[in-house]
């Protein structure tokens, strides 16, 4: 049997995919790749490194034992793979994914942080990035 649009929304929006692997049926915020890079971070002065695990324009998911509490701020600093582009930004725990309460088991421990004051600049390559990378069509 051919897969249908329903089945194929339905897989889409299963909540049980691997880090990264969305199928946004348009390009946005919510197209998302895997993504792993060196990330420096921290609540202020202090300078943390966690590892992303994915990646779209408009946060990443932070493999790290360091967790945040949801809404606390941070600062982010990270090079795109493959370029010598510095993102630098302010950014919020937007969910948490702690070691004894998992709300994604696919994912390691870790945060996951939204962009907050991303330039223009940046929005615009992490697009470009994310675009060139991204494993399945866009339409």
């Amino acid at each position: 049997m051919a897969p249908t649009l329903k089945m194929i929304r339905e897989e889409q929006n299963s909540s049980e995919q691997m880090p990264g692997a969305t199928q946004p049926t348009s390009f946005d915020s919510a197209a998302r790749i895997n993504a792993r890079m060196r990330v420096c971070f921290g609540p202020g002065s202090r300078i943390l490194t966690g590892y992303s695990v994915n990646l779209s324009s408009g946060g990443l998911f932070l493999e790290t034992d360091i967790l945040l509490d949801v809404d606390d701020p941070l600062l982010l600093e990270f090079e795109l793979p493959n370029s010598r582009r510095k993102i630098r930004c302010r950014g919020r725990v937007a969910w948490v994914n702690r070691p004894d309460i998992r709300l994604k088991s696919n994912f390691p421990s870790g945060m996951g942080v939204q962009f907050l004051n991303l330039s223009l600049d940046d929005m615009e390559a992490l697009r470009e990035f994310v675009k060139k990378n991204l494993i399945f069509p866009v339409w």
